[in-house]
């Protein structure tokens, strides 16, 4: 038979100190909630350990495949010199084309900034630098950019930032973006 932890006696016990009462009390009420405050904060601890084991799992599966897609790359491109010319070609378009998109953007801009220049106000007021996380998600949609009207397009809104910076942040309220395009030639 196993042993009964509230089985313990019921008891009070009462100290007089200098500072005030002291009291204790043992009794199976006492011991029981003890026990349920105990459960309750080991189930949210277990839950939370439940959800950060499977995560840490996941990553470190994620890790494994792409550590064994890499490892069968490169195993196959020493074996199979067609496949290791047909991978680096497909790369190397791929790469060249984002790169020529991002400059017909660029381009793009450059022309929309010679037909209409910023005003000395614009020129000298606001950030003298674009901020790197326009730039970065900038990139990504000027790489995307392969028609004409694309490039047009993000060449416009790239010489309205460099106009105007800081005017497509995510920062900036939506109310002052609606007020802001209302008052500037449309994208």
């Amino acid at each position: 038979m196993s042993e009964d932890h509230l089985s313990g006696e019921t008891s009070l016990s009462v100290e007089f100190t200098e500072n005030g009462i002291k009291a204790a009390a043992k009794s199976r009420a006492i011991a029981a909630v003890e026990r349920l405050v105990g459960n309750v904060a080991d189930l949210g601890n277990a839950w939370i350990e439940g959800v950060t084991t499977r995560q840490r799992a996941k990553n470190e599966g994620e890790r494994q495949l792409i550590e064994a897609a890499a490892r069968y790359g490169i195993e196959r491109m020493g074996q199979d010199q067609d496949f290791a010319e047909r991978a680096f070609g497909n790369h190397f378009r791929k790469v060249a084309s984002q790169q020529l998109n991002k400059d017909a953007v660029v381009a793009e801009a450059l022309n929309d900034l010679r037909s209409q220049p910023p005003s000395n106000v614009e020129s000298t007021s606001g950030p003298n630098e674009i901020s790197d996380e326009f730039m970065s998600r900038f990139e990504g949609y000027a790489e995307g950019a392969t028609t004409e009207q694309l490039r047009e397009r993000w060449g416009r809104i790239l010489a309205g930032e460099i106009q105007e910076t800081g005017y497509f942040q995510p920062e900036s309220s939506a109310h002052n973006r609606r007020t802001r395009r209302r008052n500037s030639p449309a994208f």
